[in-house]
């Protein structure tokens, strides 16, 4: 009776011990992967510098969703294309959500900060909403709001459409201007200006970032959860 309350007491204890550590990997791997608090500019560089060159590639090529298509394909696209490396990856999210004075003069990109003026360039959230919401909430709202409009098949084609004549225009623009000197000059400034802050272009990228940190975040669960069971099984056994 004694050997089985003692074998019964061995096992809670140990259970016990794989729950606190199973919950310590759960909320490592949230936070590690940005889906605990806000995002900011050192940990973002830490996520992105994670990522696989495969993942890069992908979200590298979200990011340049809207270079890739008509003439921007060899206007705007050719200057602003981002490459599959960390701070190339950086840069156009910076790029993306600043005006172009301010791009110059500040540092990494905060994430937390992306996502918000992502969100507000859609309105989708008052200004006293954003003060309390997470990096990854806001980040499923906006996924959230882009399937459904996706779904719809109405506005989201629209707003892309949009987005891609002002980029063909910006393009074509200073490719018209090139023959005078003043004018290449004048449309030059109205070209960066238009390439600058532009929430909207971020949104591939959004989708793409987070689910990637999604297939990493359960690649690092499950390798955190096996080696639970191997210190509980193997370095804790009963002798």
């Amino acid at each position: 009776m004694a050997k089985k309350s003692k074998e019964k007491h061995f096992f809670w204890k140990r259970f016990l011990l794989f729950l606190l550590l199973e919950t310590i990997a759960l909320w490592s791997g949230l936070y590690y992967w940005g889906f605990c608090g806000q995002l900011g500019p050192r940990r973002f560089r830490v996520i992105v510098k994670s990522l696989s060159y495969g993942q890069k590639e992908d979200l590298s090529e979200a990011l340049n969703f809207y270079y890739n298509r008509g003439l921007a394909k060899y206007t705007s696209g050719m200057l602003l294309r981002c490459e599959a490396q960390t701070d190339s990856i950086l840069e156009q999210f910076a790029w993306f959500n600043r005006n172009t004075l301010t791009y110059y003069a500040k540092d990494d990109p905060a994430y937390h900060e992306i996502m918000q003026s992502t969100l507000q360039y859609f309105e989708l959230a008052e200004d006293e909403e954003l003060e309390w919401l997470s990096t990854a909430q806001m980040e499923r709202r906006l996924i959230y709001w882009d399937k459904k409009q996706s779904a719809e098949e109405g506005m989201t084609e629209k707003d892309k459409t949009a987005i891609l004549l002002s980029l063909l225009d910006a393009g074509a623009s200073l490719a018209i201007s090139s023959s005078t000197p003043i004018g290449f000059s004048v449309t030059l400034l109205s070209y960066l200006h238009k390439s600058g802050s532009d929430p909207a272009k971020t949104v591939p990228a959004i989708v793409v970032f987070h689910r990637v940190r999604t297939v990493n975040f359960i690649y690092t669960l499950c390798v955190l959860t096996l080696l639970n069971v191997l210190l509980n099984y193997t370095f804790l056994r009963r002798k």
